[in-house]
């Protein structure tokens, strides 16, 4: 029978000597007891770490790859200056988090993507708001010089007997109810509703009371 009692030796590259945690027959493995704050190279403190993560120089080196700490870096790629991670400054190949930021030729808008993205197809993500005849916004994705398409927004057409019920680029039939406007000194409209009115305005003080 294999032995169940704890373990009595020191795990393999432990310099604290610390004993190990699992049982006699296991293998002890790489020590996983928690160390203090380890300074790393690039001159930052880590807090989690473990034993075997600093059980030589080389394994302590190689724990600047985790450092989160944010510094402020020049990307020689594309020359953007921008905070990242510590870690991502110091790999091979940063990669910077900064928006392109390229006029697009179309519209003129910075690109949004993020640089190094595009490869060089910048794709304008900005709405276009341009003010439509009918008084919408365009809220279509920014489309250069090409022309808005027709508006989609619920028409707004609408008198004392019903609303139009079509989108805002459709044309609405008029209303054949009786006109209502009417008042004391010139009388009322004669046509129907969706026409223009037979009467003009009226000029003399109102008499209603609000």
């Amino acid at each position: 029978r294999q032995c169940a009692e704890s373990c009595r030796r020191f795990p393999p590259e432990c310099r604290q000597n610390h004993p190990c945690l699992r049982l006699c027959r296991d293998d002890c493995g790489q020590c996983t007891e928690p160390v203090g704050p380890v300074r790393l190279a690039c001159g930052h403190s880590l807090d989690m770490t473990r034993c075997h993560e600093v059980r030589n120089a080389a394994a302590t080196l190689s724990l600047a790859s985790r450092c989160r700490e944010k510094v402020q870096y020049t990307f020689a790629g594309c020359g953007h200056s921008a905070d990242t991670l510590c870690c991502n400054a110091r790999s091979s190949d940063p990669q910077c988090s900064a928006k392109c930021s390229v006029r697009i030729e179309d519209c003129l808008h910075p690109c949004q993507n993020i640089c190094g993205s595009c490869h060089a197809e910048h794709d304008c993500k900005i709405p276009c708001e341009r003010k439509l005849f009918c008084g919408h916004i365009c809220r279509q994705k920014c489309h250069g010089t090409s022309p808005c398409l027709p508006c989609d927004k619920p028409c707004e057409v609408r008198c004392l007997h019903s609303t139009c019920p079509k989108l805002c680029n459709e044309p609405c039939a008029s209303c054949v109810e009786p006109c209502d406007w009417a008042c004391e000194h010139r009388g009322g409209c004669v046509l129907v509703c969706g026409a223009p009115c037979s009467r003009l305005p009226c000029d003399k003080r109102c008499m209603k009371t609000l």
